[in-house]
């Protein structure tokens, strides 16, 4: 009878989490956190299987939001399901939970998306989230229609420029890297004004910058990138990392 009460506690306990908690993230794997080139089959099948890098910053990132789940949503196929733990927990994204796509029961890629995400918003009922994507796929798609079903229960959508295809809807905002969703989060109370720091800092001292804007991605110039962030930060720093992105997008 104990281990059944304790039981019996622990599940209240979590139901009512589900219930009260505040804001969440969904986010996309591959060329949103992990470095795959989804466009180019042959890298895409090699980073798949061996490789294990993600986007510098990833793990700042994702992690500054310490009292929300975060949700990884993918439309790779299951059978990558342990190479794709091993990456996460060797990089230490950590998470709540990870759905990967069983092509025998989900061949359409956009109802995949669109049902798992339905189906996190029926577990926590009265979480808002943040979803966070890339344009190669059909991310701004599928976000778009759930803020568009949802409206109460989307903060945010913010979408990496892969492609630079253009986005569907004016509430999504594109970005090349984490410090420009960091100045929206933070202006919006979402985040602590050191995670902007902080991101700087590691941007700066990347040595390779294609670990911040990969070859495969859209380079942006000054007048496309989001510089919110600016405020947050020490204005010298900032720029010397502006610079850096745009002397590197020029000599590609």
């Amino acid at each position: 009878m104990r281990v059944f009460g304790k039981w019996i506690c622990s599940f209240l306990l979590l139901y009512q989490f589900n219930l009260y908690a505040g804001i969440s993230v969904i986010s996309d794997l591959d060329d949103t956190i992990k470095l795959t080139n989804v466009q180019n089959k042959f890298q895409a099948i090699k980073n798949a299987l061996w490789g294990d890098k993600i986007f510098s910053g990833a793990f700042e990132f994702y992690s500054s939001y310490e009292k929300s789940n975060l949700f990884i949503l993918t439309a790779s196929p299951s059978i990558l399901r342990f190479q794709i733990k091993k990456t996460l927990k060797k990089r230490e994204i950590f998470y709540e939970s990870l759905k990967t796509r069983v092509y025998l029961w989900h061949w359409d890629k956009y109802k995949f998306k669109y049902n798992q995400i339905k189906k996190v918003f029926a577990l926590y009922p009265k979480e808002k989230f943040i979803l966070i994507g890339d344009d190669v796929g059909l991310d701004p798609e599928v976000y778009d229609g759930i803020s568009n079903d949802f409206p109460e229960r989307v903060e945010a959508i913010y979408i990496r420029r892969v492609k630079n295809r253009v986005l569907s809807s004016s509430t999504i905002l594109g970005f090349s890297h984490f410090l420009e969703i960091a100045g929206h989060e933070i202006q919006n109370g979402r985040m602590e004004e050191e995670v902007a720091s902080a991101l700087l800092k590691i941007y700066l001292k990347e040595a390779n910058v294609e670990n911040i804007v990969p070859k495969f991605a859209y380079c942006p110039a000054w007048n496309e990138m989001d510089h919110k962030a600016i405020s947050y930060v020490d204005d010298s720093s900032y720029l010397k990392f502006v610079s850096k992105i745009g002397d590197d997008c020029q000599n590609r």
